[in-house]
């Protein structure tokens, strides 16, 4: 090859790396996210039961998860995974279910735990807040000093419907000085999928305080 040859050669060469470089590269898809294994065996072990405790009603029942030691441990420790280091002072769990998880995951995570419970179960001076129901009212309770102003605590309950129980708790909570992280349901139902107060095994999301509590019947 001549030297002319050579010459026009390296020039289309360095042309075709520069033109190469300009191209942009296409943008690789994002990563899929990784489901952890246990919410499969987590979400086998909760029987769907109809019409119970009335017509209409689509029942989601926790009991076959509790029988299973494997898998409520792996429930537990979902959560445990989530709130340690977070500094969480309190747990408070609400009557009934959340009296399952929330001594659990108290313990796990090093803080204490507070029951929220329906009227006349507390002996001694009891705070109360009161919350409207779809034909009434209804009532969460605790004791007077259970919380510290500026303790961060989270709520636990089996399953979160209306948002009205959660939403009580919280104002409870508040009023006693409490600065709610967030609030951990077993189960959320798919209208709070974008919820940004609720974590749940099924919908997760990050704080409760951005939400729009009007948007939430209760």
């Amino acid at each position: 090859m001549g030297e002319e040859a050579k010459a026009a050669a390296a020039a289309c060469a360095e042309i075709a790396v520069t033109d190469a470089a300009a191209v942009p590269k296409p943008t690789p898809p994002p990563a899929a996210v990784a489901v952890d294994p246990r919410l499969q065996g987590i979400s086998d072990a909760i029987r769907v039961v109809p019409h119970f405790p009335k017509q209409g009603i689509m029942f989601n029942d926790i009991t076959p998860l509790l029988l299973r030691p494997g898998v409520f441990k792996d429930a537990v420790d979902i959560f445990v995974e989530r709130y340690r280091g977070m500094a969480i002072a309190a747990v408070a769990g609400i009557e009934a279910r959340g009296f399952i998880f929330g001594p659990a995951i108290a313990l796990a995570i090093g803080a204490k735990f507070i029951p929220l419970r329906k009227p006349k179960k507390l002996p001694g001076e009891v705070i109360s807040e009161t919350y409207v129901l779809e034909y009434g009212t209804d009532c969460l309770q605790m004791h007077v000093g259970a919380i510290e102003p500026g303790e961060r605590v989270l709520i636990v309950d089996d399953l979160v419907a209306t948002g009205g129980t959660l939403c009580a708790a919280i104002r409870l909570l508040e009023r006693a000085g409490a600065d709610v992280v967030e609030c951990a349901c077993l189960i959320g139902l798919p209208k709070f999928k974008e919820c940004t107060w609720l974590h749940s095994l099924q919908i997760a999301s990050e704080r409760w305080t951005d939400i729009d509590k009007s948007a939430v019947h209760y």
